[in-house]
């Protein structure tokens, strides 16, 4: 989760401040705006879902560990950790991929 919550506010902090300084400098054609809007937001909003996913997934985690114990040992094991973490990292890039797939 810290992996992903630090792409999110790499990729944020650099398509915000990035935008921010060129409109303060007064630069509105800069030739990084097309690399920008192409392949920096659609990182924000991919590392977006994911970090809402992780939180999710391991709120989820601990509800089914402390309130339902007993089926823990079935819901919480590694391989359906594995299983919805591999998920959860591949269902995001299906809304933001056909943007990439035209460019």
């Amino acid at each position: 989760m810290a992996v992903v919550d630090n792409l999110f506010l790499l990729s944020t902090g650099l398509s915000q401040m990035f935008g921010a300084a060129t409109l303060f400098v007064g630069i509105t054609d800069h030739w990084f705006s097309g690399y920008l809007q192409t392949l920096v937001w659609p990182m924000v909003h991919i590392t977006q879902m994911l970090t809402v996913y992780m939180t999710v997934l391991i709120a989820a985690n601990r509800y089914v560990a402390i309130c339902h114990p007993y089926r823990a040992d079935r819901c919480c094991s590694l391989g359906v950790v594995r299983m919805t973490v591999r998920y959860t990292h591949t269902h995001p890039f299906n809304g933001p991929f056909p943007v990439l797939a035209q460019w």
